[in-house]
């Protein structure tokens, strides 16, 4: 995953906010909030757009819970853009004999030099 140590001011952030018990452990249940920067330059029709858009992504989490084929087919746009940590490791197997997995951690461009 990408780590994002600043945001532009017209960038639209969605923070997820997982509710956790006493013991830190998540409940299930999230809160989502949108953000912008109130130095926002975008005009009037591109900022209200973005708002919409970002929205539409927000209203898409209670909707996969509603809807398990829409929840089906945005697991399926994730697995094609967005690999898991889980997806990355399993790039890295190169072998697997009985119980042992060999990985393979050199870049594309190491490897065909």
């Amino acid at each position: 995953m990408k780590r994002i140590e600043k945001f532009a001011p017209e960038d639209f952030v969605v923070i997820l906010k997982p509710h956790l018990t006493e013991e830190l452990e998540w409940t299930g249940e999230v809160s989502v909030s949108i953000v912008t920067s109130e130095n926002n330059d975008l005009d009037d029709d591109d900022y209200y757009g973005m708002m919409h858009f970002t929205r539409l992504l927000c209203g898409a989490i209670p909707a996969m819970d509603k809807n398990k084929t829409f929840k089906q087919e945005c697991e399926i746009e994730a697995n094609l853009h967005l690999p898991s940590d889980e997806d990355c490791v399993k790039d890295k197997i190169s072998k697997i004999e009985g119980n042992v997995i060999t990985l393979n951690f050199k870049s594309e461009t190491e490897g065909s030099a």
